[in-house]
C-alpha cells in the first residue's frame, strides 16, 4: 500500500509465528539483469556471471503488438552470434533468458524496430548457450522466438514454473522458428511445465542426448511444422500430468517430418508417445531453411524406431492411422515393456501386463472410437512394428537425484537396430558403429535368464537370485562434452 503523498511504501505482513525483525523483503525494480539497451547487436560474450531476480511479466501474447514480449532476466534484445557459458540465471519472476526477437513490441518499450538482417540467416539467433544453470524463475527457463541456429548444450535447467502458471509458452526450453538448431547434452529436470517444447517450425532442428526428467505436461512437445527434426538418443523418463497433459513422454499436435529415434521412454504417467493432428492452422513448409507455401498441418512422415519403451502408465505409443492428414508414418524395430500402473520394488517385467497401443482418431477428424490393442493386433492393424518385441525387464530405478539408472533386462535388449541417418553418437558419446544397437546405450550386459514374452511370460522364480553381475548401473549426468576416443565395444554407459 503507497503511503499518504506517495512517498513511501507501507508493507503489511501476516501474523503468524515469526517476529517482524526475521522477516526478509526484496523487491526487484527491474526487469532484467542483463541486456542492451540497442537491439540487434551481435558477437557478445557473458561468461560467468551469477544473475538473479528481475521482475518481467509473464509472456502472454508476445507475438501480438502491445502484448508482453518475452523477457527474462537475461537477454539477447535481438542478437546475433552471442556466446553465454558457465552463468547461474535464477529466480526470476517469469522467465530465465531470453535468446531470440522477444516479440512484436520492443521489449523494453524504446520505440526500436526489429533489426535488420538479411532473412536468409535470420533475423536472430545463432547463439552458444552452454555450461549454464538456469533454474527456479517463475515461467520458463529458455525461450526464443526466432533463434535460428542456436546451440544449447550442457546446462542445467530445472524447477523453472514455480509460480505454477498454466497458459501457454512455458518450457524449460520453449523455442519458436528454431531452424537448424541443436539442443544436447542438457538436464531437464524438475519443471513444472513442460521439458522441451519446439513450436511452429523446427526445420533441421535436433534434439539429442539429453536427460528430460520428471518434467509436467510432457517431456518433450513438438508442434506445428512440417520437420525434419530429428529426437534420437535422450532420455526422457517420470513425466507428470499438467493442466492440459496427461504426461505424455512426448507429446505432439499438428506436427510432422519426426524422427524419434533411440530414445528411452521411461516411467511416464501416460503414452510413451502421443501425436495427433488437434486444429486446421496451416504452418509455412520450409525447404533447405527457406520459406515456402502454408499447408494444412498433419501429423504425416513420423519415424519411430530403435526405441525402448518401458513401463509407460497408459501404454507406448498413440498414433493416428493412415489418413489424409496423417500418412507416412513407420513405427518398428521398438522393444517394449509393459504398463506399470501398480509398480513396487518386488515387480517383475515377465509379471506386467502386455503394452499397450492406441490408434487414435485425430481429435475427432477420423470415424469411430480410439482403439486400444496389444501388439500383435497393432501389427495387424496398421502394419507396424514387424520388428518389433516385447523387453522382460526386472525393477528398474532411476533417482532424480543422483540422475542414476539401474537397469537389468533380457533378450532382445541386444537387438540389431535399423540404420537413422543423422546419428553418430550413442548417448554416452561413443560411436555407433556398424551394428548399433536398439536404445541411447550401446553397451549394456544382457541378462540371457530373463526370456519372456507377452504372450507366455516364464515363470519368475530364475530371476530372483540373479545377482549383480548383469545389472547396468548408469550414471545420466554429467556427459562428456565429445565423443571419447573410443570404439563402440568398450563399456560406453558411462558407469559408476
Amino acid at each position: 500500500m503507497v503511503a499518504d503523498g506517495g512517498e513511501g511504501l507501507y508493507v503489511h505482513f501476516p501474523p503468524g509465528r515469526v517476529p517482524l525483525e526475521q522477516w526478509r523483503l526484496e523487491i526487484s525494480a527491474r526487469s532484467r539483469c542483463f541486456a542492451p539497451y540497442r537491439r540487434g547487436l551481435g558477437h557478445i560474450h557473458v561468461r560467468g556471471f551469477t544473475m538473479i531476480g528481475g521482475a518481467s511479466d509473464f509472456p502472454r501474447g508476445f507475438y501480438k503488438e502491445g502484448k508482453s514480449p518475452q523477457v527474462g532476466v537475461m537477454g539477447t534484445r535481438a542478437g546475433h552470434h552471442w556466446v553465454i557459458e558457465h552463468n547461474v540465471i535464477r529466480y526470476g519472476k517469469s522467465l530465465g533468458l531470453d535468446i531470440g526477437l522477444e516479440g512484436k513490441s520492443d521489449a523494453d518499450g524504446l520505440g526500436q524496430p526489429e533489426p535488420d538482417i538479411p532473412e536468409d540467416n535470420g533475423t536472430s539467433g545463432r547463439h552458444i548457450v552452454r555450461h549454464n544453470v538456469i533454474s527456479d524463475h517463475g515461467a520458463g527457463g529458455i525461450a526464443g522466438l526466432k533463434a535460428y541456429g542456436s546451440v544449447i548444450t550442457d546446462n542445467v535447467i530445472e524447477r523453472n514454473n514455480r509460480l505454477g502458471f498454466t497458459a501457454p509458452e512455458i518450457g524449460g526450453i520453449k523455442l519458436h522458428f528454431f531452424g537448424d538448431g541443436l539442443i544436447a547434452r542438457n538436464l531437464v529436470r524438475d519443471n513444472h511445465c513442460y521439458g522441451v517444447w519446439l513450436d511452429n517450425m523446427y526445420h533441421r532442428a535436433r534434439v539429442t542426448r539429453n536427460a528430460i526428467v520428471n518434467n509436467q505436461g510432457s517431456g518433450v512437445f513438438i508442434e506445428l511444422g512440417h520437420g525434419p527434426v530429428l529426437i534420437d538418443h535422450n532420455v526422457i523418463a517420470l513425466t507428470r500430468p499438467l493442466a492440459q497433459q496427461p504426461g505424455d513422454g512426448l507429446y505432439s499436435h499438428d506436427a510432422s517430418g519426426v524422427t524419434f529415434a533411440h530414445n528411452l521412454v521411461l516411467f511416464n504417467a501416460h503414452f510413451g508417445l502421443w501425436a495427433h493432428v488437434a486444429t486446421d492452422r496451416q504452418p509455412r513448409r520450409y525447404q533447405d531453411g527457406r520459406r515456402g507455401e502454408r499447408s494444412p498441418a498433419e501429423a504425416s512422415g513420423w519415424t519411430v524406431v530403435n526405441n525402448l519403451f518401458i513401463g509407460n502408465t497408459a501404454g507406448a505409443l498413440g498414433l493416428p492411422p493412415e489418413a489424409d492428414r496423417a500418412h507416412g508414418n513407420r513405427v518398428d524395430h521398438n522393444l517394449y515393456a509393459g504398463t506399470y500402473p501398480r509398480s513396487t520394488v518386488e515387480t517383475f517385467g515377465a509379471m506386467l501386463g502386455a503394452t499397450t497401443f492406441r490408434l487414435n482418431t485425430n481429435k475427432g477428424r477420423l470415424p469411430g472410437e480410439a482403439v486400444d490393442l496389444n501388439l500383435e493386433a497393432w501389427r495387424q492393424r496398421t502394419g507396424w512394428d514387424q520388428h518389433s518385441h516385447f523387453l522382460p525387464v526386472l525393477r528398474p530405478q532411476l533417482a532424480t537425484g543422483t540422475m542414476r539408472l539401474l537397469l537389468t533386462a533380457g533378450p532382445p535388449l541386444d537387438l540389431e537396430a535399423t540404420p537413422v541417418d543423422g546419428t553418430d553418437v550413442d548417448y554416452f558419446g561413443y560411436p555407433l558403429g556398424t551394428h548399433p544397437r536398439v536404445g541411447p546405450f550401446q553397451s549394456l550386459a544382457v541378462e540371457k535368464a530373463l526370456r519372456a514374452s507377452a504372450e507366455t511370460p516364464d515363470s519368475v522364480a530364475p530371476f530372483v537370485d540373479l545377482g549383480t553381475g548383469h545389472q547396468n548401473h548408469l550414471l545420466l549426468w554429467p556427459l562428456r562434452p565429445s565423443p571419447p576416443e573410443a570404439s563402440s565395444g568398450d563399456a560406453g554407459t558411462q558407469k559408476e
